[in-house]
């Protein structure tokens, strides 16, 4: 007999009924010989085939924790799904798993029609939907909530059962952000101090209790305090004490939900009865602390459990400073316009007093060549040292100065320069406009306010930004003679940037050979070191003259490196009419360094234009 294409052949003589088995071999697919007698009708001769089957279909991530995958509702990868099974003689199916793809799906195939079991192993910090929900069993949850086993299905010859889902939701994961809003003067010469608290949760739906503790200086008395909120159930009440403040307990939080508390305490400053210590300390910029300004900190937990803190800091007045890093823009002479901006403000509720002045303090190979300032005044930067902006100037409360303040700087790491620096750059420890880079580190950055008018720095803000330096290494590598008398050139072009910022660049190659050499064809292969990145097209005939290989951007540190190969032939024959002399000019100095030009041996310049203007390296 002939077995149809998708069908198996079920074992011979399974059972003890000859009129139910199959009688068929498996591989031979022929039964045993039998002897027929005369007269005899033998109808005892079977053949039972099956279809494979398959279960499986999709793990979700249930966002509004329903039970049913609704429309915009994702899957999730890197699940692992079991399954288990036994088939119709008792025997046990070898245990499988795998891991859900990339839109959450799986799909167990090639299953002989049995009883199996399949099992989502759910990832730490989920939740199991509930089972069952909604009636349509394309769109349910199969796994218990509890062990994510599914219910036991029976497979049936061919069956295709893409109906067993599990979907999951995160657990409760809150975040806390507290904001320090404002600090409004009332004619008491008190001041309304309003801060807003958020209560996100990334996760699944839950209870948490929020309390919130002032730590103000202690020359700050607090008058009145109460809070309002959008937490259902929780629109907010006035607040007793100076302690712990409860804002909501066992309050309910949907999945995914923020809850918003605005928080307004009513303060006044105190110098006259020494209940504090008659000195008001403003918070510091970076990491405020308890008894300084307006400190306060607000508090999540879950089931007692501290699950995130966060805390705000004000002054009244408070003279402060914010230095940014704005901006590095190349020149066309290959300097390099840096911008920054520092912003002098009064975040309190009187008018106060300011000086101002800025110190570049740039790695020691970067040359300043001019400098200015403008904004709420103007003026020339010095290029050596500090720039004094502006000297006791009045600030008033809630406003805010503006200074832009620009550099033309050029980047010399030249070993043979002598403009004074290691020929080492030094990028910035931690770029950007928060701490943790240093003077001569990049194109650091240092703006100081004296707010008390004695010459003294009292508040101090840092910016540091990093430029690239595009570098561009030319190399000669081998000639390979070919069967066919062709030879194959070999030429390595690295572009590097050892500067500490992402530079642009567009690359160009040109082989301007001597006349009598012929390019047959030629292919380059791209490799982006750190990257991993490359590619390796090829081309039959010569390329035209110069090559352009694209602009790329390239970051700090790393080096792009490209291979050019040339096919190339030689014909220096008087009678040939390829168009050269016939007089094979060598190259005057081979190798990789310069004395060599173009129209003699295999010469090959790569070029690259790192700020509109090009930069090139011979061979």
């Amino acid at each position: 007999m002939e077995c149809r294409v998708g069908y198996i052949l079920t074992g011979q003589d399974r059972g003890v009924d000859d009129t139910k088995d199959s009688d068929a071999a498996l591989g031979t697919l022929m039964t045993i010989n039998t002897v027929l007698i005369s007269g005899e009708t033998d109808l005892t001769w079977d053949a039972g085939f099956y279809r494979l089957a398959s279960i499986g279909d999709f793990v979700w991530l249930d966002t509004n924790e329903n039970g049913i995958q609704d429309p915009g509702e994702l899957g999730i990868p890197n699940v692992t799904v079991s399954i288990t099974g036994i088939l119709a003689d008792n025997s046990i199916v070898p245990p499988a798993a795998q891991l859900t793809g990339p839109q959450g799906q799986y799909l167990f195939s090639g299953l002989t029609p049995g009883r199996y079991t399949v099992v989502v192993n759910k990832p730490a910090d989920f939740k199991f939907s509930p089972k069952d929900q909604g009636g349509d069993e394309t769109k349910d949850s199969d796994s218990d909530p509890v062990t994510g086993i599914m219910p036991e299905e029976t497979l049936t010859s061919g069956e295709n059962n893409l109906t067993y889902d599990a979907g999951l939701y995160p657990d409760i994961k809150l975040e806390l952000e507290k904001t320090f809003i404002s600090a409004v003067p009332l004619a008491n010469g008190s001041f309304d101090i309003t801060y807003d608290i958020k209560v996100k949760n990334l996760g699944g739906s839950g209870n948490y209790t929020l309390t919130d503790n002032q730590g103000f200086d202690l020359d700050a008395i607090i008058n009145s305090a109460s809070f309002t909120s959008n937490a259902p159930g929780n629109p907010g009440l006035n607040l007793a004490g100076i302690a712990t403040w409860t804002l909501a307990t066992n309050q309910v939080i949907a999945a995914f939900a923020t809850h918003t508390y605005t928080l307004k305490v009513n303060v006044k400053l105190n110098f006259t009865d020494n209940i504090g210590d008659n000195v008001y300390q403003p918070c510091l910029t970076q990491t405020p602390t308890v008894g300084r300004g307006l400190y306060n900190k607000a508090r999540v937990f879950v089931s007692n459990v501290l699950k995130d803190e966060d805390d705000a800091c004000g002054d009244i007045p408070n003279i402060t400073l914010v230095k940014d890093f704005v901006s590095v823009t190349p020149k066309a002479n290959g300097s390099f316009d840096v911008v920054y901006k520092i912003t002098v403000g009064n975040n309190g509720g009187a008018p106060g007093t300011y000086s101002l002045k800025d110190t570049p303090q740039f790695d020691d190979d970067v040359v300043i060549n001019s400098g200015s300032y403008t904004g709420h005044s103007s003026g020339p930067m010095n290029t050596v040292g500090s720039t004094t902006m502006a000297t006791n100037l009045s600030l008033a409360a809630g406003s805010n100065h503006m200074y832009n303040v620009t550099f033309n700087v050029s980047l010399d790491v030249n070993p043979n320069s002598n403009q004074g620096g290691d020929n080492v750059y030094r990028p910035c420890e931690v770029p950007g406009n928060g701490p943790g880079s240093t003077l001569g580190h990049g194109l650091y950055n240092k703006a100081e306010v004296d707010r008390t008018g004695d010459g003294i720095t009292d508040l101090t803000d840092d910016a540091c930004g990093d430029i690239p330096n595009i570098t561009l290494v030319k190399d000669f590598v081998s000639v390979t003679p070919r069967a066919n008398g062709t030879f194959d050139v070999r030429y390595k072009i690295t572009v590097g940037n050892n500067g500490g910022a992402i530079g642009t660049y567009n690359l160009k190659d040109s082989p301007l050979f001597d006349d009598d050499v012929t390019i047959l064809a030629w292919d380059y292969t791209f490799l982006d070191v750190l990257g991993g990145i490359g590619n390796g097209p090829a081309f039959i005939g010569a390329p035209l003259i110069p090559i352009d290989l694209g602009t790329k951007q390239i970051t700090p540190g790393n080096s792009h490196i490209y291979t050019l190969t040339f096919n190339v032939s030689l014909d220096v024959n008087p009678n040939s009419n390829q168009g050269g002399d016939n007089v094979y000019r060598p190259c005057e100095v081979p190798g990789n360094g310069p004395g060599s030009t173009l129209g003699h041996g295999l010469y090959n310049k790569a070029e690259v234009d790192r700020a509109r203007r090009w930069y090139y390296r011979p061979n």
